[in-house]
C-alpha cells in the first residue's frame, strides 16, 4: 500500500523531535522568556511524556509511532493563551496521571492499587479545579462498564483516593483556622452561571476549541466504523476517552467559564482518536484533510501569538 504523507509523518521517528521543537519555538515566541513560564513548559513535558508512555504502555495505535505525542504537543501550542496558568498545566498532568493508572485497572476488579492512585490524582485535580468532581459519576459508570475493574472493594479504593488529599489538607486548615477558603473552594461547586455566557468566548478561544472537536468527531467516527480491527482492551480505552471527551465537551458549552480545564481534558481525549486517524487511514481524502488540519492549527497558532499585538498595530493605523 502506498505511503502518503500523512503515513510517513506518522512512522516517522523524526517526527517528535520535530513536533517538539516547534513547540519550544511557540513557547518562546508566545513569551515564555520573558514571562518566567519554565515551570509551565517543563509540565507540559512531562505531559507529552506520559502520553508517549500511555501509547507505549496500551498500545493505542496498533503501528508503533509517536504520533499521540507530537498529536498532543501540536494541539495544546494552538490556545497559547493559556501557557501562563501554572494551575491549569498542573491540572492536566494530574488527569493524564489518573489515566496512566486507571487504565492499568482493566479487569482488574480486586486490585484495588491502580484504582486508588488513579482517583487519588483526581482528588489532587479538584484541589486545583473543583468541578473535576462532577467527572467522578462518570469515571465510576466508564470503570465498570468499560475497563470492568469497579466492585465493592475498588470502589471504596477510588473514595478514599479522592478524599485523601483533603486528609491531609484538613490539619493544616485547622491550624491556620483557613474554614473560609475550603468552604468557598466546595461552594464552586453549585457557582452556574444563567444564561449561558457562550459570548464570553474570544475568537482566539473558539477557534482551537472547534479545531479540536471537529478532528476529534472525525477520529471517533472512524474509530467506530474500524474498531473490529482493534483488540477488545483498545476498544474499551478509546470509549473511555470518547465519552470523558463528549462530556468535557458538554460541560464546556454548558458553562465555559471553565474553558481553561475543560479545553485541557477535550485534547487529552482528542489526541489517541486523531493519531490513530491519520495513522491508519490511507486514502487520499484523509491525506488531504491532514495537510487542511496541520495549516488551519499553524493559522489558529498564529493568529493567537499575533491577538497580544492586535491593539497596538490598530492604534498604530489609526
Amino acid at each position: 500500500m502506498r505511503k502518503r504523507l500523512q503515513n510517513i509523518v506518522a512512522e516517522s521517528g523524526l517526527t517528535l523531535p520535530i513536533v517538539a521543537l516547534y513547540t519550544g519555538i511557540v513557547w518562546l515566541l508566545a513569551g515564555m522568556a520573558t514571562h518566567h513560564w519554565w515551570i509551565q513548559f517543563a509540565v507540559l513535558g512531562v505531559s507529552a511524556y506520559l502520553f508517549v508512555e500511555m501509547n507505549n504502555s496500551n498500545a493505542l495505535i496498533r503501528v508503533r509511532n509517536r504520533m499521540v505525542g507530537s498529536t498532543f504537543l501540536v494541539i495544546s501550542s494552538a490556545p497559547c493563551f493559556m501557557f501562563e496558568s501554572l494551575s491549569g498545566s498542573l491540572f492536566m498532568l494530574c488527569i493524564l496521571i489518573s489515566l496512566l493508572f486507571l487504565f492499568q485497572s482493566y479487569q482488574e476488579e480486586e486490585n484495588a492499587r491502580p484504582i486508588f492512585y488513579g482517583y487519588l490524582f483526581i482528588g489532587l485535580a479538584s484541589l486545583i479545579w473543583i468541578d473535576i468532581l462532577y467527572f467522578v459519576p462518570l469515571l465510576w459508570i466508564l470503570n465498570y462498564s468499560l475497563l470492568q475493574s469497579l466492585s465493592i472493594r475498588t470502589w471504596m479504593a477510588s473514595v478514599i483516593g479522592l478524599v485523601t488529599p483533603y486528609w491531609f489538607l484538613t490539619p493544616w486548615v485547622l491550624f491556620q483556622r483557613a474554614f473560609e477558603p475550603l468552604a468557598n473552594h466546595f461552594s464552586a461547586l453549585t457557582d452556574f452561571q444563567f444564561p449561558i455566557p457562550i459570548l464570553s468566548l474570544s475568537i482566539g478561544q473558539i477557534l482551537p476549541f472547534i479545531l479540536t472537536l471537529i478532528i476529534a468527531l472525525t477520529g471517533i467516527i472512524h474509530f467506530l466504523l474500524k474498531s473490529y480491527e482493534d483488540r477488545i482492551r483498545i476498544r474499551m480505552l478509546y470509549l473511555f476517552f470518547a465519552w470523558t471527551g463528549l462530556f468535557a465537551t458538554a460541560f464546556l458549552l454548558f458553562q465555559p467559564q471553565h474553558y481553561d480545564y475543560l479545553m485541557r481534558i477535550l485534547i487529552i481525549c482528542a489526541c489517541p482518536f486523531v493519531a490513530h486517524f491519520f495513522t491508519l487511514t490511507h486514502s487520499k481524502l484523509s491525506n488531504s484533510f491532514f495537510v487542511v488540519v496541520i495549516v488551519l492549527f499553524l493559522l489558529t497558532t498564529v493568529a493567537n501569538l499575533m491577538a497580544p499585538y492586535i491593539p497596538a498595530i490598530q492604534e498604530s493605523i489609526q
